[in-house]
């Protein structure tokens, strides 16, 4: 059992500093971005800028394509430790952790 990052709950999952050492240092890095701001959506965008703010050349030309790929990679893992990312598609659209039970409306 762990605190969720989002709402302080006990939940049946693995704590969230689990799960960031045993994808890889980028996806790590985008999971700790969606715990700063728990229970909304944040932009592909957002994502990319946050994760690749080290690299010079600020990151990949189809960043919404490499984040759905790195997200779709990770997401057995993620499920098997209690978590996932959701998705949601459309103008306000993003990404946001979740556990991997719970059913949330998007906010």
């Amino acid at each position: 059992m762990s605190q969720c990052p989002c709402c302080g709950g006990h939940i049946e999952a693995a704590p969230i500093e689990r799960v960031a050492s045993v994808v890889s240092p980028k996806m790590a890095r985008l999971i700790r971005r969606l715990t700063k701001t728990p229970n909304v959506f944040v932009s592909a965008a957002d994502l990319v800028a946050y994760i690749n703010r080290d690299d010079i050349f600020g990151g990949p030309l189809n960043y919404a394509q490499s984040i759905s790929n790195m997200i779709a990679y990770h997401q057995p893992k993620l499920q098997k430790l209690g978590w996932r990312i959701e998705t949601h598609r459309g103008p306000y659209g993003g990404y946001r952790l979740a556990t991997k039970d719970s059913v949330q409306v998007a906010v």
